[in-house]
């Protein structure tokens, strides 16, 4: 927790009373001109006056290689919130679910250098949305 969380602490609590603790599997795999990936995350945040929040999320991804300097590739990711004591008598979903897909084409200049297009798409459960759809260059 940031310190401007202080002033909101139950009496007697420090920002160190609060931990989060995350778990992380991943697992990969290469044949031929693919490479495959997954994770999975689950994290707990304790927070004052809600108790436990807790998600999970996990994403799975695929890459070509078109050739030795094109590539392809595609991830599929979600992510889950729990639910969280509300302050009143009930619960309710401390963030919404969402699920998204990236798709990537790109080119590598050098052993240091690549450059790729990618577009995104992502949803989230609920009406209003947040950067549905994004379309972006990068190099690195």
């Amino acid at each position: 927790m940031l310190p401007d969380a202080r002033p909101t602490l139950p009496p007697g609590q420090n920002l160190c009373d609060y931990k989060q603790f995350t778990l992380d599997y991943d697992l990969s795999y290469a044949w031929h001109h693919w490479q495959f990936w997954g994770e999975i995350f689950a994290s707990r945040f304790e927070v004052p006056t809600v108790g436990n929040a807790d998600t999970a999320m996990y994403y799975l991804e695929a890459k070509y290689k078109i050739t030795p300097k094109w590539f392809g590739a595609v991830r599929w990711n979600q992510q889950f919130f729990d639910q969280v004591q509300n302050g009143k008598d009930g619960e309710e979903p401390w963030d919404r679910d969402l699920w998204g897909v990236d798709t990537v084409l790109g080119y590598r200049f050098s052993r240091h250098l690549q450059g790729k297009l990618q577009y995104s798409y992502s949803h989230q459960k609920g009406l209003f949305q947040q950067g549905e759809q994004l379309l972006r260059h990068r190099s690195r």
